[in-house]
């Protein structure tokens, strides 16, 4: 069983939260966050219901930014024809593209499958979700591809199993677990073949014909857009019992009444008016003219 299973199907699993937490606040789906627990019962006994989503409109504004002109093969119109007829438009690629770069600057990932379509001499391009999908690079110059795979969940007569599939320059693997059985437990595999022979003999491992990953990485970061990077380090919205740090106690005073911990200093404070002094000593009293 080759490490990349599980190393891919760990790596897949642990970055799913994060991706999902980025999809959550891209939807406006992430709850207010108060400093206080008694601030937000007051705010509930309103009854009033509202949802401010920032974070949607710096990516949206930076995708209808993006727009694709034209795909051409340089210097061979009879090729750009071929291109545009046999490729761009059967997958609706002016619609489908403007959406790969919408998720990609939702998510900072996005991957693509090209592959074989269903008839013969033409090609399918679908794209995939970074919660299931990923590329995996050399180490060394974190730049050349190594091998991709993909995960997911499928629901059969017994129960529900997980489907696996590495796709390498030179060939694919596909791996189904045991129903009911840890995805992460090397154990839990097995190789699962959907091709067979003109015999009817299985083939496993499948051949890659084209000696390169069909796989391709739309990102905003190299290697790779970590979510973790790109979302606040306390991501989880605090119990109504609990008080985020940046909210900090009050000092108190030795006989027991509470003040604020902090004094302004600001250089700018509002200028005070001089008041008149207040006389010590009473004036002389009037003499009356004789």
């Amino acid at each position: 069983m080759p490490s990349d299973l599980i190393h891919a199907v760990t790596e897949i699993r642990e970055a799913f939260d994060d991706y999902q937490i980025a999809e959550d606040y891209y939807e406006g789906n992430v709850p207010e966050i108060f400093c206080n627990p008694k601030l937000r019962k007051l705010i509930q006994k309103t009854g009033e219901e509202y949802r401010f989503n920032f974070a949607k409109t710096p990516v949206n504004a930076v995708a209808n930014r993006l727009v694709i002109n034209a795909v051409t093969v340089r210097g061979n119109e009879t090729q750009t024809r071929l291109l545009q007829d046999q490729v761009w438009d059967p997958n609706s690629l002016t619609l489908l593209s403007a959406k790969w770069n919408l998720r990609t600057l939702e998510y900072g990932d996005a991957y693509v499958f090209v592959w074989d379509g269903e008839q013969d001499g033409t090609v399918q391009i679908i794209y995939n979700s970074p919660k299931t999908t990923r590329v995996f690079y050399d180490a060394e110059t974190e730049q050349i591809p190594q091998y991709a795979a993909k995960l997911w969940q499928e629901k059969t007569a017994a129960q529900k199993v997980w489907r696996c599939t590495l796709y390498y320059a030179d060939r694919i693997e596909r791996y189904v677990t045991k129903p009911g059985l840890d995805p992460e437990e090397e154990a839990s595999w097995e190789p699962f073949t959907r091709t067979v022979t003109e015999e009817g003999d299985p083939v496993w491992p499948e051949v890659n014909p084209y000696g390169r990953l069909p796989v391709f990485h739309l990102r905003t970061d190299m290697p790779s857009a970590a979510p973790s990077t790109r979302t606040p380090t306390a991501r989880r919205t605090p119990s109504p019992s609990s008080s985020p740090p940046s909210c900090p106690p009050p000092t108190t005073r030795a006989s027991g009444s509470a003040t604020p911990s902090w004094t302004p200093t600001s250089s700018a404070a509002k200028p005070t008016t001089a008041r008149r002094p207040t006389p010590t000593t009473k004036p002389p009293p009037l003499t009356p003219r004789a």
